[in-house]
């Protein structure tokens, strides 16, 4: 019996992580983020019609673990919301988060102060395209509140989302530069090709010098 869970278990996590239940992020299939929060950890699911795109879960930190009940649920709001910036944020994705909290709804939608931290999750979340929606913790469909009672027992991973997050803009946003021999290359080709045969409105020889004479 003691050698049969430990495979049964296995089992289950390759079942749910395989490409029968998971599937590529995909915006058009109206994507909702479902969290849950508890004094154990966080988690939280990305999915959309019917299809997982991702799970998360983690411990909270010694200062995280004292939080409300009500603090708590908004910060899992706010961290899952975050680890899924690279899918909402930049396919500009409509999307909803479901939470079982029903009061803070009421402080999401409001405009009067709710207390400092929530506040100051809500200034985060104002660049995505989000609205949070309260479904009973009962719901068969909220599938994530397991994996708040048993989440990951890493210690929280900002630091290396952080990096991650640089990382991602150094690859995709810095122009690379052109190189000495690509720059010759493609000026030869030109020449060759006969390609721009003007230079502000006058026609320009190309001698093989490399320099440009106006005719």
């Amino acid at each position: 019996m003691e050698q049969e869970e430990p495979r049964v278990l296995n089992e289950l996590k390759e079942a749910l992580a395989g490409d029968q239940v998971m599937s590529c992020f995909d915006p058009i299939k109206k994507p909702e983020i479902i969290v849950d929060a508890s004094p154990f950890g966080l988690s939280g699911l990305l999915i959309g019609k019917g299809n997982v795109f991702g799970y998360a879960s983690r411990a909270p930190s010694d200062a995280e673990s004292r939080y409300s009940q009500t603090e708590r649920e908004m910060f899992a709001v706010e961290w899952r919301v975050e680890r899924s910036h690279l899918y909402m944020y930049v396919h500009d994705a409509q999307f909803s988060v479901i939470i079982d909290q029903k009061p803070l709804i009421g402080m999401f939608r409001s405009h009067k102060h709710a207390p400092l931290r929530i506040e100051r999750w809500k200034l985060r979340l104002m660049p995505h395209d989000c609205q949070l929606f309260y479904r009973p913790e009962r719901d068969a469909e909220n599938a994530d509140g397991s994996t708040s009672r048993d989440p990951s027992s890493t210690a929280p991973d900002e630091p290396k989302l952080a990096k991650f997050y640089v990382k991602y803009v150094v690859i995709n946003a810095v122009p690379t530069a052109v190189t000495f021999k690509k720059s010759n290359k493609d000026q030869k080709r030109c020449r060759n090709a006969s390609c721009h045969q003007s230079c502000r409105g006058r026609p320009v020889d190309f001698p093989r010098s490399g320099k440009l004479q106006e005719a």
